[in-house]
């Protein structure tokens, strides 16, 4: 793993992804399709601690306290769709939504192109979001 702490984990097939962080403030996504023999650190989030990580499809997403990331090829590439700290990500149909540090719970329906506020929720360091 890329440290020690996780923050959360996704599955997806066989493999299982995890958003890890170390106490000096570095951290990564890393994947394991061996139950956890070993571990491969994906670069998603230029060594800065990983939040949160989630798969939607084909699409792997990473979050961290300088944005949010994607990758649609197994975490080979990635390429940034959020700019500030990301919390959490979820999606419900074609909707993903970010829980932020400091812009609220953000919605976009175009793939995280384009972002807007979820109105009524408050706009300071939410640390989740959970879609059922």
């Amino acid at each position: 793993l890329a440290g020690p702490y996780v923050a959360n984990l996704a599955l997806s097939g066989g493999t299982l992804y995890a958003a890890t962080s170390t106490s000096g403030g570095a951290g990564d996504v890393s994947a394991t399709s061996n139950d956890g023999t070993t571990w491969t650190s994906l670069s998603a989030t230029s060594g800065y601690p990983a939040y949160a990580v989630y798969v939607s499809g084909s699409s792997l997403y990473a979050g961290a306290p300088i944005g949010a990331f994607v990758s649609t090829n197994g975490g080979n590439t990635w390429a940034t769709i959020y700019s500030a700290k990301v919390n959490g990500i979820a999606s419900a149909g074609s909707k993903l939504y970010l829980a932020t540090g400091s812009n609220g719970l953000q919605v976009s329906s175009d793939g995280g192109t384009n972002w807007s506020a979820v109105a009524g929720l408050p706009s300071n360091n939410l640390n989740a979001v959970l879609i059922q």
